[in-house]
């Protein structure tokens, strides 16, 4: 999975591939980039800060998965999953929609 990470809008680089480590215990990810020398653990409060340290148009990634967790319809649903599947530059979307 090819991506970057943002912060408040800002890049901070690019990476080859995430690996993110969920640990059941607590809410904290570890992010391993695999082109990257460091290692290091983010501690993420909530799932919209997740998104945020991903994407840099979370704001909208976010709302159509809420629009799309509250929709019936599922052809609707899935053209919605879609679009922010395209947004999000196919970054797995299912830590985020729970």
């Amino acid at each position: 999975m090819k991506g970057s990470i943002w912060i408040e809008n800002e890049k901070i680089g690019d990476v080859e591939s995430i690996e993110i480590n969920k640990s059941i215990r607590s809410n904290e990810k570890v992010i391993k980039p695999m082109n990257f020398e460091c290692k290091g653990k983010i501690k993420i409060e909530n799932r919209n800060t997740l998104l945020q340290v991903f994407l840099p148009n979370f704001k909208e990634v976010k709302r159509l998965l809420d629009i799309a967790k509250y929709t019936r319809k599922i052809r609707r649903k899935k053209k919605l999953y879609r679009r922010a599947f395209k947004l999000a530059n196919g970054l797995p979307l299912t830590i985020y929609n729970k």
